[in-house]
């Protein structure tokens, strides 16, 4: 049965993908109904079949081999803690202590292939400056995204977005000037 539930949750995953193009960024009533319907049943069935079936085959990842699994705790760009935990499809509680002297950005990573989104953590109201490295890639991000996306933003909203990537890549510049020598 929860073969049969899985297999129906991913065409609903299917069916509400193409509908989040039809509803037009849910500005079209019922594409918006049938994205959102479909969505919360592809949701529903996907977990209701992971009560027998386990994630990794439920979501159709490939985890890694081996009994256990390694959790760093990213400061920055850089791993500045490690922790095993057993690869059993478990939730598992983590501590990590860790003095943070200056504003930063952190994450979780789960080695190698998933991380959490950053967490802004501002220590005496100063602005993140990891390193120019790290600046620099962000530009280098933004700039990258930019030109693989600007094609498919439509017309009508071309200027503001180039505006605000504009934005973004002027800040990274900023914060790569700011960020202490050889860092």
């Amino acid at each position: 049965m929860s073969w049969i539930l899985l297999f129906i949750a991913g065409l609903l995953e299917v069916a509400w993908a193409a509908g989040l193009k039809s509803s037009d960024g849910f500005t079209r009533l019922w594409p918006s109904v049938f994205t959102i319907v479909t969505a919360l049943g592809s949701f529903i069935l996907l977990a209701m079949a992971m009560r027998q079936l386990p994630l990794g085959t439920a979501q159709g990842g490939q985890l890694p081999k081996g009994k256990t699994r390694l959790v760093e705790l990213i400061v920055n760009g850089r791993a500045v803690a490690t922790q095993e935990v057993p690869a059993d499809d478990a939730e598992h509680d983590l501590t990590f202590t860790l003095s943070i002297e200056k504003s930063s950005w952190i994450a979780l990573r789960h080695f190698p292939q998933m991380h959490t989104n950053p967490v802004e953590v501002i220590v005496a109201g100063e602005p993140i400056r990891a390193s120019r490295r790290s600046a620099l890639w962000c530009l280098g991000v933004i700039e990258q995204l930019w030109r693989v996306r600007a094609g498919a933003i439509h017309v009508d909203e071309r200027t503001e977005a180039e505006r605000v990537f504009d934005w973004a890549k002027q800040r990274y510049r900023k914060i790569a000037d700011e960020a202490p020598p050889g860092s």
